[in-house]
């Protein structure tokens, strides 16, 4: 049984009243309030009925601050907004390790997270037992389509037994929660709507176990039940409960461990939920609880009654229930399915697990998980490292338990706070929390799709992304003042992230870029945060760092190459003035920084650039270098080796092109590059029109050196 800690004056039923007969025209069931109020409140002219989730990462927590600062200013362009989802969605996958979210209500809600590790966690749901304030924290999640929807479903599936869940949920009380049969479908019903929220963003549970009445949506959550079998077979417990004449029973939570609370117990009481090692809960008579309560009180030992209905689960005081339980349950589950292996069982012990009665999900199954003790701290001996357990439930029932076991660095995220205002916003926040642990959420999925065709600001989409320059740094990169990025490695960053906004490996991604121009070159110590904008319409391309503009153009998906690139031959094979150079010649040491070495040369005067030329590299596997080193061979000549593209007319990139040649290639591939006036080509790489100059930041650095 679920140790959730309820208001005590719903605490203990007179057992005239729990004994009696279940009246389908009760309060519970014939609520006749007004159906449409709910979904008709007046709402906020600026936020909407469900607020905005976005979740971002970065290699840096500035990067995750810049972020969250630019989707707070705007934070009225859905386009905007659903871009960033879907683009850091999946931090593992981007390889970032700060990650954060702000949800966009009345009242910013954000968080940043600084993960210590850039493995998959592994999720673990945890399904609790009862809580009476379930229909207050369901309310305002009828808001979120989903969770409605499924409710909707499950109404359906009760409505020929007279339960009117909607109205329950809308317009239920405390009192009508007292009832154990509205209860139990309200439990059931509400976890089967949060499984089927999560399901549809994408997060689905590794591991599986519940508590008590909670291993009723542990079946549903494994597929073993349908949500139809789900929800009624918490009706048909809640049905025989109600029918059977069981004695009057009480449950009560104890800080204590199983073996000395049951030294301690007066007649009539047993320990029967193991919860961890120093916490139990026990049951028997109502008048040998309370007195157990008090006596332990007064010793200073954390003990309180629980809500149980009037109920002794999981002891001989449910034993009367038992044949009805399994008769309700037989016809909603007559051919049991088998139990899958991530579904761990808290209601038999482990020694057990092999048991027929372990294997399938089963009536006899799920009244024993009522009738009998539950094992709960056994589970958490067989889960793994790198875990994160989500508590499915709407009032965080079991956190203080599982922290218990598990400890304080493994993260714990309840979909709902107890007591909360809004359960829908801290419902979205611990869709964040999810994100920020590695989980991955699918949270445009939770929206309804923004229209494609706004305005022009509304189709764009920005990236933030930050150079590590703490690796591979060349010095002849370094200015007085710091590093610089290579022009080269600009161009393949634009290509990357085209090509990761298709969906596809870069290297299989042909790109066109035009009008390139380049306003600076900033200069970094250890790292560059660049914010990238692309309007995936037009191909309109900015990058900026801060305020500063570093580059404009247009960058495109190339559809067919051979339109794009010139077709001037690269055969070498015939040229008789083809010269070897020397890895000590000029040329090569002004190459050195791009590690790439000038195998051939048409001439043996390289400082003539202005001429047509033909040379030969030797690939090594690197893209940028490559590049770097074809801009390069229009700069040997000039003094200081200061010089930075400032314009290229056209760039075009058909990676399989080169590649081809590379994988025909036996040892080291011979790459042939030809020059001809501003213009450079190899095999799937032109670059046409490029005009070098001093930019703001080279001059500074050039007049240092002088």
């Amino acid at each position: 049984m679920s140790t959730t800690i309820l208001n005590n004056a719903a605490s203990k039923l007179q057992e005239s009243d729990r004994k009696s007969t279940y009246k389908q025209d009760n309060k519970e069931n014939s609520v006749n309030a007004q159906e449409t109020n709910y979904f008709h409140e007046k709402s906020s002219i600026i936020f909407p009925k469900v607020p905005r989730l976005v979740a971002v990462s970065g290699t840096t927590k500035e990067d995750v601050e810049h972020l969250i600062s630019r989707i707070e200013k705007n934070r009225h362009d859905g386009q905007f907004l659903s871009s960033i989802n879907h683009t850091y969605y999946d931090p593992i996958k981007s390889g970032h390790v700060y990650r954060g979210y702000v949800l966009l209500c009345e009242t910013f809600h954000k968080e940043i997270f600084a993960a210590k590790s850039l493995n998959r966690p592994k999720l673990v749901f945890v399904y609790p037992g009862l809580g009476i304030e379930l229909g207050i924290a369901a309310k305002s999640m009828l808001k979120l389509d989903i969770f409605k929807d499924s409710i909707m479903r499950s109404a359906n599936y009760l409505e020929p037994y007279g339960i009117k869940l909607i109205n329950l949920i809308k317009y239920g009380t405390r009192d009508d929660f007292g009832n154990i049969l509205n209860s139990l479908v309200m439990l059931v019903a509400v976890q089967i709507a949060l499984t089927d929220v999560l399901k549809h963003i994408g997060i689905e549970p590794d591991i599986i176990f519940g508590h008590s009445l909670g291993e009723v949506s542990c079946g549903y959550a494994d597929g073993a039940l349908t949500a139809k079998q789900a929800v009624l077979t918490a009706y048909g417990m809640g049905r025989g409960l109600l029918d059977s004449n069981t004695p009057l029973g009480a449950m009560a939570a104890v800080s204590l461990p199983a073996d000395v609370i049951e030294r301690k117990c007066p007649p009539n009481v047993y320990p029967v939920c193991f919860n961890t090692t120093d916490k139990t809960t026990i049951a028997g008579e109502p008048e040998n609880i309370e007195k157990c309560v008090r006596e332990l009180q007064q010793e200073n030992i954390f003990a309180k009654v629980l809500p149980t209905f009037g109920y002794g689960f999981h002891s001989k005081y449910l034993d009367n229930a038992r044949p009805l339980l399994v008769a309700n349950i037989q016809k909603i589950i007559p051919h049991p399915k088998k139990r899958s292996p991530k579904w761990l069982s808290t209601s038999i012990l482990e020694r057990d697990w092999a048991s027929s009665l372990a294997q399938t999900c089963s009536a006899e199954y799920y009244v024993n998980a009522v009738c009998r003790e539950v094992y709960f701290y056994q589970i958490f001996k067989k889960l793994p490292d790198n875990i994160v357990t989500v508590e499915i439930c709407p009032t965080g029932t079991l956190q203080f338990i599982i922290k218990s076991n598990l400890g304080p660095k493994v993260p714990h995220i309840s979909l709902m706070k107890k007591g909360s205002i809004d359960s829908l916003d801290n419902f979205l926040c611990s869709l964040g929390k999810i994100h920020n642990v590695g989980g991955a959420p699918r949270l445009e999925n939770i929206y309804t799709p923004v229209h494609q065709k706004t305005k022009e600001a509304h189709t764009c989409i920005e990236i933030l992304h930050t150079i590590n320059f703490c690796q591979n740094v060349q010095q002849k990169d370094a200015t007085n003042d710091g590093i610089m990025y290579s022009a080269a490695a600009y161009l393949v960053l634009i290509w990357k992230i085209l090509a990761e906004l298709k969906h596809d490996e870069f290297e299989h991604t042909d790109i066109l870029m035009e009008n390139i121009k380049f306003n600076s070159a900033p200069i970094a110590r250890k790292h560059l945060s660049l914010l990238i904008n692309i309007n995936k319409e037009t191909g309109d391309l900015k990058i900026l760092k801060g305020d500063l503009l570093i580059l404009t153009g247009k960058v495109l998906m190339m559809q067919d190459s051979n339109q794009n690139i010139s077709d001037k031959s690269l055969d070498h094979s015939r040229n008789k003035e083809i010269t070897r150079l020397s890895p000590s010649s000029k040329f090569n040491s002004h190459l050195l920084n791009s590690k790439y070495e000038l195998i051939d040369c048409n001439n043996e005067d390289v400082d003539n650039l202005n001429e047509n030329r033909k040379y030969t590299f030797e690939w090594n596997h690197n893209w940028i270098s490559f590049i770097d080193s074809m801009i390069r061979i229009f700069t040997a000549h000039k003094p200081g080796n200061t010089l930075f593209p400032q314009k290229i007319d056209k760039c075009c990139f058909s990676p399989q092109t080169l590649l081809t040649i590379v994988n025909k290639s036996i040892g080291n591939a011979k790459i042939p590059v030809n020059k001809f006036g501003p213009n450079i080509k190899s095999p799937g790489i032109e670059i046409t029109g490029i005009k070098f100059g001093l930019l703001k930041e080279l001059r500074t650095s050039y007049k240092h050196k002088l």
